[in-house]
């Protein structure tokens, strides 16, 4: 069970002895009186039924110390504001695996899904380091799909200063699972392509102070290490500040934090070099002469800084995170790869043609084995008989040849069972790695337009693969790249916003001579 809060919440706080630099001397950590207490609850709840705009210009500029009840609410509520949450279920998750938890606490293992190099407490005494690695291990048993998430315990454990253990972990599940900002990324793929956004916004809105920190010895490193700097050098103070913004507009805060580090760290420095960046701009960080508010105020400043504009740069990084994995393990010759046709049992394409196919397909699946599971030939010329055939199936490779011996297709890098997906508020869903092809009469790719755009892209220029009961669209804006109907017996193409594509087929319209879908499997 979940320890009372008179036991563990004053325990957690109680060794804190931080120095806040916006103020003269030490705060006071200690728990604030059932009135204040109540009154803070009161201005909490009316500030999380603020609109978003409201909420977002509060939350920024309000002053905060670091000792203010408001955050035990506050925080609270607004991790939880999105979900209709029921009972915390944390007690009896924690409970399902008490031996084991035992055993975890004892030693102080953590999961996998941890950076072991960043284990940050922030002056949790024992007990609350206990709570924070039990918590973890409860997180790892109810989410294995987590294998990389090395914010969440920082966040996990900054929540615990404020708010009890199983509140604490309701927050972080509220803020796994959001679909509206994104908080957490939780693969190794999306944490790498996160970090090297940061490069991509510094040279966006910090132009000069891009150029100088890139010409400094140890830059690279200071790109790859720019989000420690705010967890771990920063003054817990400037960190609780920052987590306010947090919990209200997600990830994008850490951007805007980091961009007014470096810039300030920029100021502070005029045009002397350093000779390890990383070294002398975490000094900085530790003394950081501006105050928590200050910080923000700088963070808040830059303008156009859009979603679109990090959705854009997190899908193409992603991209690069995964071939440069793949080519770490890309000893062999790919050409060892390529499956005969007569082991595909393909009716459309040769082995010339699936030779062409590989050298467009991403690296990690080109080292993969193509299965045939779906085709007219077998299964009938039925939509829905395709989408039960490539059911849990990703990423695909979809063949289409017409009675006048065009063959065209698309690759599908996203599960087609995301049609069915009720929390998706976009008809359409996939991601950058998808593309169109012709191979008949002529060979060509027709990648993302977005690959080719540092900017941000309008949502038709982001419109990848729409799929439902009667239909099968990949490429939209404009007109639809490649549009498949119910019967699979006819369909049409024509030029696309997302893929910038000519009609694959002479005339647009076209009928099906048979229709085949590929997945890819790893070799037993």
């Amino acid at each position: 069970m979940a320890t009372s809060r008179s036991s563990v919440f004053t325990c957690l706080v109680s060794e804190h002895n931080y120095q806040h630099s916006a103020t003269n001397g030490e705060d006071d950590v200690s728990m604030p009186g059932e009135s204040d207490q109540h009154l803070a609850t009161e201005a909490g709840i009316s500030l999380v039924k603020s609109d978003q705009q409201k909420l977002k210009k509060c939350v920024r500029k309000s002053d905060w110390a670091i000792t203010h009840p408001i955050r035990r609410c506050l925080w609270k509520d607004l991790c939880l504001r999105n979900k209709q949450m029921g009972p915390s279920v944390y007690d009896d998750l924690a409970n399902s695996g008490a031996e084991a938890e035992e055993e975890f606490v004892e030693t102080l293992s953590l999961p996998q899904f941890v950076d072991e190099s960043h284990v940050l407490y922030y002056k949790l005494n024992m007990q609350g380091q206990q709570t924070l690695h039990k918590m973890m291990l409860v997180i790892e048993n109810a989410h294995p799909e987590i294998t990389y998430c090395p914010l969440l315990l920082p966040i996990a454990s900054a929540l615990l200063h404020y708010v009890e253990e199983d509140v604490c972990f309701d927050c972080l599940e509220a803020l796994l699972q959001e679909q509206t900002f994104k908080y957490l990324h939780q693969t190794r793929v999306e944490y790498e392509a996160f970090l090297m956004n940061f490069i991509k916004i510094c040279a966006k809105f910090i132009p000069q102070t891009y150029s100088y920190l890139k010409e400094q010895k140890g830059s690279a490193e200071f790109f790859k290490d720019w989000i420690w700097i705010i967890f771990e050098e920063l003054p817990f103070t400037h960190l609780v500040r920052i987590i306010d913004c947090f919990v209200v507009e997600g990830l994008k805060v850490l951007y805007r934090v980091g961009l007014a580090i470096a810039d300030s760290y920029k100021k502070s420095k005029g045009t002397k070099r350093d000779d390890n960046l990383l070294s002398f701009i975490k000094e900085y960080a530790k003394n950081i002469p501006e105050s928590p508010n200050k910080l923000l105020k700088i963070a808040f400043q830059f303008r156009g800084f859009s979603r679109a504009t990090i959705r854009s740069f997190q899908t193409k990084n992603q991209g690069k995170v995964r071939n440069t994995m793949a080519d770490k393990h890309h000893h062999q010759n790919l050409s060892r790869n390529i499956t005969t046709v007569t082991e595909l049992h393909s009716a459309i394409i040769n082995q010339t043609q699936l030779q062409v196919l590989w050298r467009w397909l991403p690296n990690r699946i080109a080292l993969l084995t193509p299965k045939l599971v779906f085709s007219t030939s077998e299964h009938g010329y039925s939509l829905m008989s395709l989408f039960n055939q490539c059911e849990d199936k990703e990423p695909l490779l979809l063949l289409v040849k017409t009675i006048k011996r065009e063959v065209f297709g698309a690759y599908l890098s996203t599960n087609l069972e995301e049609r069915n997906n009720k929390e998706r508020k976009l008809a359409f869903f996939g991601t950058g790695e998808c593309f169109l092809f012709s191979l008949v009469p002529e060979q060509e790719k027709y990648g993302w337009v977005g690959l080719d755009h540092d900017e941000a892209l309008d949502a038709s220029n982001q419109m990848f693969i729409r799929a439902a009961g009667n239909l099968l669209v990949i490429g939209g804006g404009d007109g639809d790249g490649l549009h498949l109907k119910n019967d699979l017996d006819n369909g049409w193409t024509s030029y696309c916003d997302t893929f910038s594509n000519p009609p694959l087929a002479s005339g647009g319209q076209f009928q099906c001579a048979h229709v085949e879908v590929v997945s890819f499997i790893t070799d037993e």
